[in-house]
C-alpha cells in the first residue's frame, strides 16, 4: 500500500493535535520565591492582573499572566512601598503610597504610574487614601504632621488624580470621607454627590472627643460649610465616627460622663435621623460593630458583655432608611477586635450564616467560661433561623473569629456554592478536629467533602473546587461535581498553605497559593499559581446547564424576598465541563411575587408594635389647613410603605400602604392633667444616709430617671422613674458608702 508524502504529514498533524487537546489529569504550576510573605495580593477586576507587597524590601510585584510571572513596577521606586491601595470602583485605578512624601498612581492596571508629591507623609492609623465612588480622579489623602511620636492628621483632597498638586482641607479635620463613598449611595443631586466632603473636627473651643463636630461642605471647607441637624433639629456634639455603609452614612455621637453613643443615620447627606435600638440594648464606644449590609437595611451588632468577659452581641437590622432597628439574634460570637461571626451569602438575597453562644449564661456568669459555638442559618433576612443540617445531624462551622484565608468565608459569587471547616455535633469543636464541608444549595444540606480542615476557593462559576489542607500539605485537591468527589495532584514541594485565592468573581481557573516551604532560617515564601485549564475539559453546553433557585421552601418551591424569586442558570453537577466564561459573573433571573405583609415597613413617624403592625411614634402630622376641629379627619398614612427597592405585585397581593382617614384628634398630643403628682414611699430605718442622680448624657437613649440611695440599716435601693417606684438591690449584702464614679454618669 502506497501513500503519499502528503498525506503521511497531514495525518501526523492530525495525531499530534489529537494528542495537544487530549485531557491531563493536572494543572499546570509555577512558583515564584518572595524575600517575605506576598501580602496585599489584589487582582484588577476582570483580569489576569495582580499586584502584590513583599513587605521585607518594600516592593511592590506585578504579574498580568494570572501570577505565573512577577516583576517589580515599573516606575516605582523600589524598597519605597508603604501601603498599596486600589480603587474598589474602577478597574483601572491604584495608588502606592510611598515611606516619605513621594507616591504613586495607575490609571491602566499597573503598566504605567505617574509620580505625585505630598507636603507631609501619609498617615500610619488607616487607609491613606478615601475614593470617590463614580469620579476616579477624585481622591482624599490623609497625612501626618509628626513631631517625634506626636502626629497631627492634615487632610488634602484632588479633582484630577494628583496630577496637580493636592489641596488642603480643613486644618482641624480628623477624619474626612466623600459622602459617595459608596456606589449606592445618592443624594438625589448630581452636583451634591460630586463635590460634598464630610469631616470629623475638633470642637470649636476644645480638642476633647465629647465636643467634637460634624461638618459638611459642598466646596472642600473654602468658604461653605454646615453642621446637619441630627437631634430634634439641632447639630450634636461628640460625633467620633463616620462611616459609609452602602446607600447610607453613620455617624456616632457620644457626650461626657458616659461610654454610651448615639448612632445617627442619613441616606441622602441631608436629612439625618437617631436610630433606634429600643431599650433594651444600647450602644457603647468600641462595643459595636457595622457589618456587611444589603441594599435596603443595615446590620449592626452590638456588644452585650462588659470588658472583661468574653465578647457576646446582639445582632440587629434596620428598616430601609436606618433609623429603627430590630433584634434578629441574641448571643452572637464576637472576639476582642470587633469581629462577629457573620456572613451573608454571596449574590443570593436573604440567606444569612450567624455563630452564637449557646452557653451564654454561664459564659455571663464566669468570664473565664469556654464559649460552645453553634451556627445557625436564616433564609429569609434574619427573621427566623434554624440549625445547619447534614445526615440529620446538626453542623457548625468556624467563621469570621477563626478566619485562616483571605476573602469571604463561606461564599463567593458562584450561586450556590457555599463551603466550612467545622464538625457535627452539639457544638463547634478546635480547628485542628474539624473536617471540610460543602453544600451546593446555599446551605440547606451538606456532605463532608474533606477530611480535616482545609483551605478552598471557587472558579469557573463554582464548577470548579480547590482546596489544601490546612497545616502542612503534599498536595492540592479538586473537584468537578460540586464536591462530591476529588481529585488530587503532588505538590513540587511540601508547603505551609497562607491563603489561597482567585479572581473576585470566582468565574477563573487559575487560582494563587501563599505559602511557606521549609523551616526555621531555610524558610522559603512562595507564590504557587495554578491552571486548572490544562485540564481541557470541554467547553459546557446548553444541555449542560440546570435552573437553580436561590431560596425555596420545604417543598422545594420557589420562595420570595423583597418581592422576587432569584433563579441562576449554573452547570449542573455531574456534567464534565467547563463553564470557561471568564469575567462573565452569573446574572440572576427575578420573577415578582404578590405583595405580602413581608413586604412592609413601618412609614415615617411609626413604630413596629409586633410582627406585622405599626403605630404612631407620637402626635401625627396633618395636611397644612385641614384640621380646624379635633373631630374633622384627614387623608394620612396607614402606617406602612413598601419597602424601597422592593419589586412585588400590589395586583392581586396585600395592598397595605394606601392613605387612610384619621382623625385630626391624633395630631396632638395628649394634655396635661394640670396637677402635681406625687408618691409616697416608705422605707425601713431612721434616715436615708445618701442619693445620687446618674444622669443622662445626651447622646444616651432613653428617658429614665434614675437615683440610687443608702439608708441607715447599710440598705440600697434604685429608681429608674425619680422615685416613683423604688427597688432593692444587692439584698444581701451591706453597704456602707457609694461611691459614684468620677467621670462616668453611667457609674
Amino acid at each position: 500500500m502506497h501513500r503519499s508524502p502528503g498525506v503521511l504529514v497531514s495525518l501526523l498533524l492530525g495525531f499530534l493535535s489529537v494528542l495537544t487537546i487530549a485531557k491531563k489529569d493536572k494543572p499546570s504550576v509555577e512558583s515564584t520565591t518572595f524575600k517575605s510573605i506576598p501580602a496585599v495580593l489584589t487582582y484588577f477586576d476582570d483580569t489576569d492582573i495582580i499586584l502584590v507587597v513583599d513587605t521585607h524590601d518594600k516592593t511592590t510585584y506585578r504579574s498580568d499572566d494570572a501570577g505565573i510571572k512577577w516583576a517589580p513596577l515599573s516606575g516605582v521606586a523600589k524598597g519605597e512601598t508603604l501601603e498599596l491601595l486600589r480603587n474598589q470602583n474602577d478597574p483601572h485605578v491604584a495608588v502606592v503610597i510611598g515611606t516619605d512624601k513621594t507616591h504613586w498612581i495607575t490609571r491602566d492596571q499597573g503598566k504605567s504610574w505617574d509620580e505625585f508629591e505630598t507636603e507631609f507623609p501619609a498617615t500610619m492609623r488607616g487607609p491613606a487614601i478615601a475614593f470617590h465612588a463614580s469620579d476616579p480622579d477624585r481622591m482624599l489623602f490623609e497625612a501626618a504632621e509628626c513631631t517625634g511620636l506626636i502626629c497631627h492628621e492634615k487632610h488634602y483632597y484632588t479633582t484630577d488624580g494628583f496630577k496637580t498638586k493636592p489641596k488642603p482641607l480643613r486644618d482641624d479635620a480628623m477624619s474626612c470621607l466623600w459622602a459617595k463613598s459608596d456606589p449606592l449611595f445618592t443624594s438625589g443631586d448630581e452636583k451634591i454627590d460630586s463635590d460634598r466632603v464630610l469631616c470629623n473636627v475638633a470642637g470649636k473651643y476644645s480638642a476633647w472627643e465629647v465636643n467634637t463636630r460634624l461638618l459638611i461642605s459642598d466646596d472642600f471647607f473654602a468658604e461653605d460649610e454646615f453642621e446637619p441637624a441630627m437631634e430634634k433639629g439641632r447639630p450634636v456634639p461628640g460625633v467620633v465616627n463616620i462611616a459609609p455603609v452602602k446607600s447610607y452614612l453613620v455617624a456616632a455621637a457620644k457626650s461626657e460622663g458616659s461610654r454610651e453613643l448615639a448612632m445617627y443615620v442619613s441616606d441622602d447627606s441631608k436629612t439625618w435621623h437617631p436610630a433606634e435600638f429600643g431599650t433594651e440594648h444600647k450602644l457603647e464606644q468600641d462595643a459595636y460593630t457595622l457589618l456587611e449590609s444589603t441594599n435596603y437595611s443595615m446590620q449592626v451588632d452590638v456588644m452585650t458583655t462588659s470588658n472583661f468577659m468574653p465578647p457576646m452581641g446582639v445582632l440587629y437590622t434596620s428598616n430601609s432608611n436606618g433609623t429603627f432597628f430590630t433584634k434578629n439574634i441574641e448571643h452572637t460570637n464576637r472576639n476582642k477586635r470587633g469581629f462577629v461571626d457573620f456572613e451573608k451569602i454571596s449574590n443570593i438575597q436573604g440567606i444569612v450564616m450567624v455563630n452564637t453562644v449557646k452557653n451564654w449564661e454561664s459564659v455571663e456568669l464566669n468570664p473565664l467560661a469556654t464559649k460552645e459555638l453553634i451556627t445557625q442559618i436564616s433564609f429569609d433576612d434574619g427573621r427566623t433561623w434554624q440549625p445547619m443540617q447534614s445526615d440529620g445531624k446538626h453542623l457548625h462551622l468556624h467563621s469570621v473569629t477563626n478566619q485562616r484565608n483571605i476573602g469571604r468565608v463561606y461564599s463567593s459569587p458562584a450561586p450556590g456554592i457555599v463551603m466550612g471547616v467545622g464538625n457535627t455535633g452539639k457544638s463547634l469543636k478546635p480547628r485542628e478536629e474539624c473536617d471540610t464541608w460543602v453544600s451546593d444549595d446555599a446551605g440547606i444540606i451538606w456532605t463532608r467533602a474533606l477530611r480535616g480542615p482545609h483551605l478552598y476557593e471557587f472558579g469557573d462559576q463554582g464548577a470548579l473546587l480547590v482546596a489544601i489542607e490546612d497545616g502542612e500539605a503534599e498536595v492540592i485537591s479538586w473537584s468537578l461535581d460540586h464536591g462530591k468527589k476529588w481529585q488530587e495532584m503532588k505538590l513540587p514541594d511540601k508547603v505551609r498553605p497562607i491563603s489561597l485565592t482567585t479572581t473576585p468573581d470566582s468565574t477563573s481557573l487559575k487560582f494563587i497559593l501563599t505559602a511557606d516551604k521549609g523551616k526555621g532560617a531555610k524558610t522559603e515564601h512562595q507564590l504557587l499559581a495554578f491552571d486548572f485549564a490544562d485540564l481541557h475539559e470541554r467547553k459546557c453546553e446548553k444541555k449542560d446547564f440546570e435552573d437553580w433557585y436561590a431560596r425555596v421552601d420545604e417543598k422545594g418551591e420557589p420562595t420570595c424576598i423583597m418581592g422576587h424569586t432569584q433563579m441562576y442558570r449554573r452547570r449542573k453537577a455531574d456534567a464534565e465541563c467547563f463553564v470557561d466564561k471568564e469575567f462573565e459573573d452569573p446574572e440572576p433571573l427575578a420573577e415578582d411575587c404578590k405583595c405580602t405583609d413581608d413586604d412592609y415597613e413601618c412609614d415615617y413617624n411609626f413604630v413596629k408594635s409586633g410582627r406585622y403592625k405599626c403605630e404612631p411614634s407620637g402626635p401625627l402630622k396633618a395636611p397644612e389647613g385641614v384640621c380646624k376641629d379635633s373631630d374633622d379627619t384627614f387623608e394620612g398614612s396607614s402606617g406602612f410603605r413598601l419597602i424601597p427597592g422592593n419589586t412585588c405585585r400590589k395586583r392581586g397581593g396585600l395592598t397595605k400602604d394606601e392613605p387612610v382617614k384619621r382623625k385630626c384628634g391624633e395630631t396632638k398630643a395628649p394634655p396635661a392633667s394640670g396637677k402635681i403628682g406625687t408618691e409616697i414611699t416608705t422605707f425601713k430605718g431612721d434616715k436615708i444616709i445618701e442619693y445620687y442622680y446618674l444622669e443622662r448624657c445626651a447622646s444616651c437613649k432613653g428617658e429614665d430617671e434614675t437615683v440610687v440611695m443608702r439608708t441607715d440599716r447599710r440598705e440600697i435601693f434604685l429608681t429608674r422613674d425619680h422615685g416613683k417606684t423604688w427597688a432593692p438591690i444587692l439584698k444581701d449584702e451591706e453597704i456602707v458608702a457609694i461611691y459614684p464614679h468620677m467621670y462616668s454618669n453611667d457609674r
